[in-house]
C-alpha cells in the first residue's frame, strides 16, 4: 500500500496559483496591445490607399462644379457622394451619410479659382487628417494641389 505524503492531499499552493494568473495576464495585455497596434496599422494602410481615389474625386468634382466641396454644406455632401462612395457603411451611427473613410478628416485650405486666362487657374488645397498621402507614409496629414 503507498503511503499519501501531506503534499499530494493539499494541491496547488497559492504562490503556484498565483504566479500562473499572473503569466496570463501579462500574455493577454501583450497580446491585446499587438491586435490593437495591427488594427491601426491596417487602418492607416488602408486609409492611405483611399487618398488616390479621394484625390481623383476631387478632381472630377472640381471639373464639374468648378470648386472644391464644403463637406458642411448639404448640397455640397449630395454632390460629393454622387462623385465618391467612402468604404463602409453608407451612414455614421449618429444618422449623418459617410462622406470620407473613417479616421479621415477633411479640410479646404484654399479654393480652385478657374481662370480663362491660360495658366491664370489658382489650385485648390485640401489637408486631409489623419493618413499619408499613400499607404507607406508615416505622416498624419496629407496636403492635396487639386488642379482639374
Amino acid at each position: 500500500m503507498r503511503r499519501r505524503t501531506p503534499r499530494q492531499d493539499r494541491g496547488f499552493t497559492l504562490i503556484e496559483v498565483l504566479t500562473v494568473v499572473s503569466i496570463a495576464a501579462i500574455m493577454s495585455i501583450a497580446g491585446a496591445s499587438v491586435v490593437s497596434y495591427w488594427q491601426q496599422e491596417t487602418q492607416k494602410a488602408t486609409n492611405g490607399a483611399q487618398v488616390r481615389f479621394i484625390e481623383q474625386s476631387l478632381k472630377q468634382y472640381v471639373r464639374t462644379y468648378t470648386a472644391l466641396p464644403d463637406l458642411s454644406d448639404t448640397t455640397d455632401i449630395g454632390r460629393w457622394l454622387a462623385i465618391y462612395t467612402p468604404p463602409g457603411p453608407a451612414n455614421l451611427p449618429n444618422g449623418q451619410p459617410r462622406v470620407l473613410p473613417e479616421g479621415i478628416s477633411y479640410q479646404r485650405t484654399s479654393n480652385y479659382r478657374p481662370s480663362e486666362i491660360a495658366y491664370g487657374q489658382v489650385s485648390g488645397q485640401v489637408t486631409l487628417g489623419g493618413t499619408g498621402c499613400d499607404q507607406f507614409d508615416l505622416q498624419n496629414n496629407c496636403l492635396l494641389t487639386i488642379t482639374p
